[in-house]
């Protein structure tokens, strides 16, 4: 069952949303990499694309970038595609690669909340073409993502503010609580990363999920629960 730093009141448990990171947290796996990669492969992302996209990787994980910078950054390298070639590669991944990727603790976590009645969504710095599936996948209530402007069905390479990562993370969250009329008092957070400590102020319920070194060190020193 899902586990809390302090029992919720009833008020708190009235307004409980949960919100669920997809990589590394809900997947196994980083799926906008493999994602980036085979859109490379497909001619959809300069190959240049790759090596960046490692250098920021690599930098996102020692929590020394910046990540709605690197959104940007990102998203700009599909300036000119069509929104609906992407959408065909992401259900094409989704079906040969994510679905085989949940991780089962954090599946069992989002079942136990569901059961309870609470609504569940993904909260991703990801464009929404890959969460959008998986939310559907295991009926979830829906999914916050980070959104690409498009003009006549082509990217334009910039990014809907604000990208949903740090800080922008609860602008997303509080969208999805004001829309269904409630607040984010009682609410959940699953991630694995240091870079969404933000949201993880806000959130009534911060669960870290096989979390970053730095991310582990303050769950620890917070009595925060951890997954593995």
């Amino acid at each position: 069952m899902p586990t809390s730093r302090e029992p919720a009141s009833e008020l708190a448990q009235s307004q409980s949303l949960v919100f669920v990171d997809l990589d590394r947290c809900l997947l196994l796996d980083d799926s906008i990499g493999a994602f980036l990669a085979r859109l490379v492969d497909r001619g959809l992302v300069p190959r240049s694309a790759i090596f960046r996209g490692i250098v920021a990787y690599i930098a996102y994980r020692l929590n020394l970038a910046d990540p709605e910078a690197m959104i940007h950054r990102g998203i700009q390298h599909l300036t000119g595609q069509a929104e609906s070639a992407l959408q065909a590669e992401a259900d094409i991944f989704f079906r040969d690669v994510v679905r085989f990727r949940y991780r089962n603790a954090v599946v069992d976590a989002i079942e136990d909340h569901q059961e309870a009645g609470r609504p569940v969504y993904l909260l991703t710095g990801g464009l929404p073409y890959v969460p959008q599936l998986v939310a559907t996948d295991l009926k979830l209530d829906g999914s916050c993502s980070t959104e690409a402007e498009t003009r006549d069905g082509k990217f334009t390479g910039r990014a809907l503010e604000p990208p949903c990562a740090g800080s922008g993370k609860i602008v997303h969250a509080q969208r999805t609580a004001e829309r269904l009329g409630k607040t984010l008092a009682g609410s959940w957070f699953y991630t694995d990363s240091f870079s969404d400590l933000p949201m993880l102020k806000v959130a009534a319920h911060p669960i870290a999920v096989n979390p970053d070194a730095k991310l582990e060190r303050w769950a620890r020193q917070h009595n925060w629960p951890i997954i593995r």
